[in-house]
């Protein structure tokens, strides 16, 4: 599935028991549906870099960061926030993109644990 040494953000991993990817003997991640659910709803509750991203431009309209630090565009205010649409909106492509692989790792899951149990029966 995954390299070990490849690094997967572990979103709230705190909040769900084993919702960290077993490593097996080959050093290989194995993902198990609660770490997969609990990634998806750590997914969902992440809004902090939404947050984060408006007190940012709240900072910058309210005086509290330097108009000087924004140095272009006819507007420096405007030209702040279309940059903070961008960073939310390439966070939200991305987060899209986590959702889609781990829906289909989901469904995989799921469908090996059928048939484990319809050869157990």
């Amino acid at each position: 599935m995954t390299d070990k040494t490849i690094a997967e953000p572990m979103l709230n991993s705190d909040a769900v028991p084993n919702a960290e990817p077993s490593v097996n003997a080959a050093g290989t991640a194995e993902f198990s549906i609660p770490y997969i659910l609990a990634q998806m709803a750590a997914l969902q509750s992440d809004t902090a870099y939404i947050h984060s991203a408006l007190d940012s431009l709240l900072g910058i309209t309210s005086g509290k960061h330097p108009m000087d630090t924004v140095t272009y565009g006819p507007n420096p205010v405007a030209s702040a926030a279309e940059a903070v649409g961008k960073i939310v909106a390439s966070r939200e492509a991305t987060n899209q993109q986590l959702l889609k692989i781990y829906d289909h790792l989901l469904f995989q899951l799921i469908g090996l644990q059928e048939e484990k149990e319809k050869g157990q029966v």
